[in-house]
């Protein structure tokens, strides 16, 4: 089981992510950071509540972490990369982000990746039940000839260049 280290405790992190982890029995969740440190977190999973107390950013431990979770807005990728690539060495450490990894105004400020061992960004929209739907109909041509697709609020403008690698 590999030791992983969450940042962020907002609701995806807390509703989607965390429970997944514990789900899987693959991580050991060491350590959640957050803005509201000392806040009690507790955490539903199929057979369990787990609770956690969070810690601040400053109170990171990466030492026997393989994996590091980045769950924060855009604007603070940076800012929390930057105070965590000055505190510890992070050559054997992958770093597991939500998209969007950064703005495109942020795109100099990227070489706090490569302090990772390996950056993998998460994007599970392709697998959103809705997305395979409208690939089914457009694939099987019930639509017609597609000239055009509008997609209304499912995130276009921070899912992207995510959409574009997959």
């Amino acid at each position: 089981m590999d030791n992983i280290v969450l940042i962020g405790a907002g609701k995806r992190v807390l509703k989607t992510i965390a429970p997944a982890i514990i789900n899987n029995n693959y991580f050991n969740i060491s350590q959640i950071i957050s803005k509201n440190s000392g806040k009690k977190i507790n955490i539903s999973s199929i057979n369990s509540t787990i609770t956690f107390t969070t810690d601040s950013i400053e109170q990171i431990k990466l030492k026997g972490i393989k994996y590091l979770y980045l769950g924060v807005t855009a604007n603070q990728i940076s800012k929390v990369l930057k105070k965590i690539t000055k505190k510890i060495d992070l050559k054997d450490i992958i770093l597991l982000i939500d998209t969007p990894p950064i703005y495109i105004k942020d795109l100099l400020r990227s070489s706090n990746f490569s302090a990772f061992k390996k950056v993998i960004i998460l994007e599970d929209w392709p697998y959103f039940l809705t997305h395979k739907i409208y690939e089914k109909l457009i694939s099987e041509g019930l639509l017609g000839k597609l000239k055009t697709a509008y997609f209304f609020h499912n995130s276009y403008k921070y899912h992207t260049l995510s959409l574009i690698r997959f």
